[in-house]
């Protein structure tokens, strides 16, 4: 992976940090209340896998709240360093959110070597014809012959996920960026989930996550297939 496409990886970790960082600064008197709400939501935000993982690991933690405010407490310190980004973010809106999840029947470590492959989308969702890879980015065509452009933005082997962010498409939707992952559920099963962030674009916003949730449905539901 070259220079370049570790810059914008990094870049694009710090736009959703500032996101986070923001929402605490301005939120950060609700106290419990916001506790709930990070542990509630953060598995269906795209956090950036570094957060992510602190999340993961405060939720799973034997000290439950305790280890929760300690991890918000480190992402606020974080703030400091984030205030420009912040203010700029000010008045960005409520962007839909779509969050999807299969079981399958099989190891983790084996569907995430079918999953996990950023050109192998074709393998395993029956809406794509055909995926090439160049650099970071796939160029995938639908088995209606239109055509989409995406790039790969993060990836994290070990933890079993990847990052992309839609260049272009015909789908209804804007300032799209989504994760794919893949968590072991017990030594026989894993569960994948693919969740997503992004703006309605010439449709209303129910329209748009319809959408976006059927092209997950249909992914997840054909690939818990293949391993039965």
């Amino acid at each position: 992976m070259g220079q370049e496409h570790s810059g914008r990886i990094q870049r694009h970790r710090l736009a959703w940090l500032a996101r986070f960082v923001c929402n605490l600064r301005s939120r950060r008197s609700a106290g419990n209340t916001l506790l709930k709400e990070v542990k509630a939501r953060y598995k269906a935000v795209c956090w950036p896998d570094p957060v992510l993982r602190m999340l993961r690991q405060a939720n799973n933690n034997k000290h439950g709240p305790n280890m929760m405010k300690k991890t918000l407490s480190t992402l606020l310190i974080c703030g400091s360093a984030l205030t420009a980004s912040c203010a700029n973010m000010n008045g960005m809106h409520e962007q839909s959110i779509v969050t999807e999840s299969v079981r399958v029947n099989a190891p983790a470590a084996d569907v995430w070597q079918l999953v996990g492959e950023f050109n192998d989308l074709k393998r395993w969702h029956p809406a794509v014809k055909i995926s090439k890879q160049v650099s970071d980015q796939r160029y995938l065509t639908l088995q209606d012959d239109t055509e989409m452009v995406e790039q790969e933005t993060a990836r994290d082997d070990s933890g079993m996920s990847y990052s992309y962010r839609i260049v272009s498409s015909p789908l209804p939707v804007a300032a799209y960026n989504a994760t794919i992952s893949v968590m072991a559920v017990g030594a026989s099963q894993s569960e994948v989930t693919w969740r997503s962030s992004f703006d309605a674009k010439g449709v209303s916003k129910a329209e748009a996550e319809a959408t976006i949730r059927g092209v997950y449905r249909a992914g997840l539901d054909h690939l818990q297939q293949m391993y039965r």
